[in-house]
C-alpha cells in the first residue's frame, strides 16, 4: 500500500468532530486559530541527521509535516529549523519554513521564535522525530485548551506497558498528580523500578505532541 494511501485511511478512519463533540469543533472554527509547528534541526545529539533520513521514499520531517497538516483542527502547518538543508527539502515538498536560531537547547524555544510573530490563538509542538504520528492524536491535545479556557498547555501521554520500553531512555517518561497535572519528566525509569513491575503499577511517556496557548508559549520560553 502506498505510504501516502495508509496515512489518509487512518486519518479517515477517525473523524475529528466525532472526538471533540460538535460543541468544541464549532467554537474552535469559529474562534481560534491553530497552527502547528515542528521543530527539526540536523544536529540531533542521538541520530544526527535524522529529519531528512529516507522513510519509504520520503524524509522523516516529510512524513510528521504531512501527517500533522492532515488534522481537521490545524489551520497552518510549519516546520522551524535553523539547517538550509531541511529548509531546501521541506520547500521542494510544498511545505512552509521558519527559519530560527541555532543556539537552542529546547525545542520548545524554536516553536516560540518561530509562533512569534503568528496571527494565532494555540500553537502545537510536533516533534520532527515522530513520522508515524496520527492526525486525531494532534486533534486530541487541542481539545482541553478549548474545554477549559484558563488551561494553558497540555501535553499527550499514552501509557508503558513493556518493561525494557521503560527502561529505555529514548521514551520520555511522565509523572502526573491525581489531577493529571504534570509534575515532571525525565528519560530515567520513573518513579521507580520497583513500581515498573507491579501488576498495579502503569507507567506514562511522552508522545511528543504540545498544544500552547501562544501567550502562554512565549511566557514560558522566557
Amino acid at each position: 500500500m502506498d505510504p501516502q494511501e495508509s496515512i489518509q485511511l487512518a486519518h479517515e478512519s477517525f473523524g475529528t468532530k466525532e472526538l471533540l463533540g460538535n460543541n468544541i469543533y464549532n467554537r474552535l472554527n469559529k474562534k481560534m486559530k491553530i497552527v502547528a509547528i515542528i521543530p527539526s534541526r540536523m544536529a540531533a545529539t542521538r541520530f544526527p541527521g535524522k529529519p531528512l533520513v529516507p522513510i519509504l521514499g520520503l524524509p522523516m520531517i516529510e512524513h510528521v509535516r504531512r501527517r500533522t497538516s492532515m488534522c481537521e483542527l490545524v489551520d497552518e502547518t510549519i516546520v522551524a529549523t535553523c539547517d538550509v538543508e531541511i529548509k531546501k527539502v521541506v520547500e521542494s515538498f510544498g511545505g512552509k519554513v521558519i527559519m530560527t536560531a541555532d543556539t537552542y537547547d529546547r525545542c520548545t524555544d524554536r516553536v516560540a521564535e518561530a509562533a512569534e510573530d503568528l496571527e494565532c490563538d494555540i500553537v502545537i509542538n510536533v516533534q520532527g522525530d515522530e513520522p508515524l504520528v496520527l492526525p486525531e492524536m494532534v486533534d486530541k491535545a487541542v481539545s482541553p485548551l478549548i474545554e477549559d479556557l484558563g488551561l494553558q498547555c497540555t501535553n499527550l501521554v499514552t501509557k508503558i506497558v513493556d518493561l525494557q520500553e521503560f527502561k529505555n531512555p529514548n521514551a520520555p517518561k511522565v509523572v502526573t498528580n491525581t489531577f493529571g497535572d504534570l509534575l515532571y519528566i525525565s528519560r530515567e525509569p520513573i518513579p521507580s523500578r520497583k513500581k515498573a513491575v507491579s501488576n498495579n503499577y502503569t507507567g506514562l511517556k511522552q508522545l511528543g505532541i504540545i498544544a500552547f496557548r501562544k501567550e502562554f508559549l512565549l511566557q514560558f520560553s522566557q
